[in-house]
């Protein structure tokens, strides 16, 4: 089954086990945690999966991450599998690295605009956003993994000009 299918479907008849992580979320949203289940993105091994329903159990966003960053093969892969993304964003302008200490915590905030690219750009963002999937990659190259999230997706195609 592709994690993707799940959206729509009602928590109670999702064919995993499953736990309660929040129970009153943003907007009588729930959290929970798929656990027991050997699930994978198109080859990549998922550790866990959240899930985020409505007030009446209907999931409108899978989150999880897997290793490994999105590169030219596997996007190739992808495409073939889900089309072409409608999205891709890197990092533009990186502003003043503004660092502070607070109870020990080095806490460092940096500023940056997002542009529009290519995935030979190494993007940090590509999204799927049309009437058959909400899907974003979130590559982090740093940590060498990829985060994923179906559904609800925190901008599209139309937020970005």
């Amino acid at each position: 089954m592709k994690i993707e299918s799940l959206i729509g479907k009602n928590i109670l008849n999702v064919p995993f086990e499953y736990k309660v992580l929040d129970s009153v979320g943003n907007s009588g949203s729930i959290t929970y945690l798929i656990t027991g289940a050997k699930q994978e993105f198109y080859t990549k091994p998922l550790k866990h999966i959240l899930v985020k329903t409505d007030e009446e159990g209907v999931i409108k966003q899978l989150l999880t991450d897997f290793q490994g960053i999105v590169d030219e093969e596997f996007y190739r892969f992808l495409v073939l599998e889900l089309g072409k993304a409608d999205l891709m964003l890197k990092n533009e302008i990186e502003t003043q690295r503004k660092v502070s200490k607070i109870d020990g915590i080095t806490i460092t905030e940096t500023k940056s605009t997002l542009k529009k690219c290519g995935i030979e750009n190494n993007p940090l963002f590509i999204v799927w956003d049309n009437r058959k999937l909400k899907l974003m990659l979130s590559v982090i190259r740093e940590s060498n993994k990829t985060e994923l999230t179906i559904g609800d997706i925190p901008f599209t195609k139309d937020t970005i000009k």
